[in-house]
């Protein structure tokens, strides 16, 4: 058990215990024991607080702070505790004894025995509270543990969805490269350094749980102009993201799946080509993202989720709490868009 969590609850138990002395001292002194009130507080505040270090002393000595101290430290420091502070009651309330004289006394004993059955019923109380103390710890720490290995597969879950880089669109990457090189050096010069522009974001993305909206945007511009090397006119980039949201946290990746996922089933399979546009606006406490291309549409697809869409939906759920929403719905006059409603505040990992 932790030292601080070890002295919140001595402390605490002092209290109940000085609470319980003053109750005996009541008991003590209508029984006329003494004839005084005074006395019995004294009294039985010296044998409460005597038993109760004593206890703890065990305690502390066997290296076993647990709610299993068994009835070894409660009888044995009850007998020590009771016997040492039922002498430090006469000679505080009777100076006129020495200790030869207090031991001998039939009262000493009668005090004594009080005080070390009063001990055991405060020992029985004490360790009772504790099993209930230590097993709520124990569950509290099990808890934490069930909550640490969420964040964990949480974490791996993520780590994997994000690394999902679609290999069909790197290996034409570089065959297209390759072609170039001979034909058209410049050309594909100006595809690597996208290319590179591109693999450094996303592999950098992997990395992170939440990046700014504005580093998202400058992955899915670097992926949009490597594929408009491949499409050349076929392909019209509109990218429309207001300034005040460029410091957003977003999900890594999540754009650019979506982005991914509109060139791959929705624009590259049309002959003509068509439009890709990326926007997002501010709504109340939410952030809207939208993904629209004038591709050959949801009724054209035969997959209509493919990854980038499954990733998505998962990916969302984990970081947002299933706060976040998304919807799929034929644009016109052609095409797909996708919305997403992502909270401001995320809450992730």
């Amino acid at each position: 058990m932790k030292q601080n969590t070890i002295l919140v609850l001595f402390f605490v138990r002092l209290i109940y215990a000085l609470i319980a002395n003053i109750m005996i001292a009541v008991f003590l002194y209508l029984c006329g024991i003494h004839k005084d009130f005074l006395t019995s507080l004294i009294f039985s505040q010296c044998v409460g607080i005597s038993v109760y270090l004593s206890v703890w002393a065990l305690a502390l000595f066997c290296k076993d702070i647990r709610a299993d101290w068994g009835w070894f430290q409660g009888i044995t420091g009850s007998a020590i505790g009771a016997t040492f502070g039922t002498i430090a009651g006469f000679l505080l309330t009777d100076t006129g004894l020495n200790i030869h004289q207090i031991v001998y006394s039939e009262k000493f004993y009668l005090l004594a025995g009080i005080g070390i059955w009063f001990g055991l019923m405060a020992t029985y109380f004490f360790l009772s509270q504790d099993k209930i103390f230590f097993a709520q710890e124990a569950l509290h720490l099990k808890q934490i543990h069930i909550l640490e290995n969420e964040k964990n597969l949480i974490e791996l879950q993520l780590n994997a969805l994000q690394a999902q880089i679609e290999p069909h669109f790197l290996f034409n990457t570089l065959s297209n490269i390759l072609s170039l090189i001979e034909t058209n050096p410049q050309r594909s010069h100006a595809m690597l350094e996208r290319f590179t522009l591109y693999l450094r974001g996303s592999l950098d993305a992997t990395r992170e749980n939440t990046i700014q909206l504005a580093e998202e945007v400058k992955n899915v511009a670097a992926y949009l102009d490597v594929i408009k090397f491949r499409m050349g006119d076929r392909l019209k980039i509109n990218i429309d993201i207001p300034d005040e949201l460029h410091q957003t946290e977003i999900p890594p990746m999540l754009i650019l799946n979506l982005v991914e996922n509109s060139i791959k089933h929705g624009l590259e399979p049309k002959i003509e080509g068509g439009t890709i546009k990326v926007m997002a606006e501010k709504n109340n406490a939410s952030i809207i993202i939208t993904i629209e291309d004038t591709g050959i549409g949801i009724q054209g697809n035969n997959d209509k989720t493919g990854i980038g869409l499954s990733n998505t939906r998962e990916r969302l759920a984990l970081f947002s709490h299933n706060d976040a929403s998304m919807t799929i719905e034929q644009n016109q006059p052609q095409g797909t868009r996708v919305t997403i409603s992502l909270p401001l505040d995320l809450h992730h990992g």
